[in-house]
């Protein structure tokens, strides 16, 4: 849609935008993205749109959130051998998002010598910073921690209006069961056949 254009995702909407308005196309979560989005694109397949999409193979602040977590892994919090710390990286990218602008932000002081919290934070800064930008797949997977985000349910936003009022119910909207093999993909059966020392990844 145009910028000012209402996306109405309750079940009372009245086309497609809807929750579960059409299988495979409208929402299940109740939620749209509107990151990478371009407002003077029309998505419509009828419409000849011109725009050039751009790519990015890799951004500014994706480097800035590599040496943080290096770093804090390598050498802890505030060690600044290399010009500059985890903390110092952080406290920059957190203050272009406008936390902390007027130097004040406590959970990142009250943290900056723990390299335990600060790596807690350095991954969720990724988690937002890079969202829905095709890393988090392979975070999780990075810090083996895929175990514990999927023990929670796929959440998602039912609306309904029941005359003129409206109710907000959280629904669950998928189950993933995780396997530990997942975190290696396997290996081609054809590959393993060709050298009798190659072995299969664990449990495939």
């Amino acid at each position: 849609g145009h910028n000012n254009s209402v996306i109405t995702t309750g079940t009372y909407g009245t086309n497609n935008d809807a929750i579960n308005a059409e299988q495979g196309h409208s929402t299940r979560t109740g939620y749209y993205l509107r990151k990478l989005l371009r407002p003077d694109c029309n998505a419509d397949p009828s419409v000849n749109t011109t725009q050039d999409h751009v790519t990015t193979r890799i951004r500014y602040t994706e480097i800035y959130l590599d040496f943080a977590e290096a770093a804090n892994e390598a050498w802890g919090p505030t060690d600044a051998r290399k010009g500059y710390s985890a903390y110092d990286v952080i406290k920059k990218i957190r203050q272009r998002a406008g936390i902390g602008v007027d130097g004040n932000d406590p959970y990142l002081e009250s943290i900056k010598n723990n390299k335990d919290e600060m790596r807690k934070l350095i991954r969720n800064e990724r988690r937002i910073e890079m969202a829905f930008e095709e890393q988090r797949f392979y975070d999780i997977r990075r810090w083996k921690v895929a175990g514990d985000i999927f023990e929670n349910p796929v959440r998602g936003l039912t609306i309904t209006n029941r005359d003129g009022v409206l109710n907000f119910a959280e629904n669950e909207v998928l189950n993933v069961k995780w396997d530990d093999r997942r975190y290696l993909f396997p290996i081609p059966y054809s590959e393993v056949l060709k050298n009798s020392n190659m072995v299969q990844n664990p449990k495939w």
